[in-house]
């Protein structure tokens, strides 16, 4: 399968569209990386992917985090756009893995977690609106990588909650690792 990916909002950072591509991969779900092969056409990079469903990995600076690698997995079922916009695939990566994990647990998930999927969805809204209106640029790309941090933030609590949850619904004597130590 070929898949185009546009790296479209990176490339207004300096050297940070440059970051990405040297560093762009794909893998299988259990992350062993397919034999890299792509053509570098601008911002645009096609891959050739020999089986889905994928997972796209980049070192991205993001707002909040700083160099951080950044999933966007590609589904068989899914039919994308041509190129692909690899910010906008990584966040919906991150709240799919949110909402995956919240199915997990009987609890809500805690304010400031709730908080911060909801900056993602406003800073994703608020992009898609000054696209509409036809604005461009530094300002739409910010707001996107902002969306994309609040997203991976968003995700990344709610992991951690329900794992806490886990690990104190079925505690292991002698096990002093984490939560468990008391």
């Amino acid at each position: 399968m070929r898949l185009t990916v546009s790296l479209r909002g990176l490339e207004s950072d300096g050297g940070q569209s440059e970051i990405c591509k040297k560093t762009l991969y794909a893998s299988d779900k259990r992350f062993n990386a397919y034999r890299r092969r792509l053509e570098i056409n601008g911002a645009t990079l096609v891959l050739d992917l020999p089986e889905e469903p994928a997972l796209l990995h980049a070192r991205i600076d993001l707002p909040q985090y700083g160099n951080i690698w950044v999933m966007a997995e590609v589904s068989h079922t899914t039919r994308y756009p041509v190129p692909i916009d690899f910010i906008k695939l990584a966040q919906g990566t991150y709240l799919k893995y949110y909402e995956r994990t919240d199915a997990e647990s009987d609890s809500e998930a805690s304010p400031a977690t709730r908080a911060h999927l909801a900056q993602a969805l406003d800073y994703i809204n608020l992009a898609d609106l000054r696209t509409r209106r036809g604005e461009s640029g530094e300002a739409v790309n910010y707001d996107e990588l902002l969306a994309l941090s609040y997203a991976i933030r968003a995700a990344e609590d709610r992991r951690f909650e329900v794992s806490r949850e886990k690990a104190a619904s079925a505690p292991r004597e002698g096990f002093l690792l984490g939560c468990n130590a008391h």
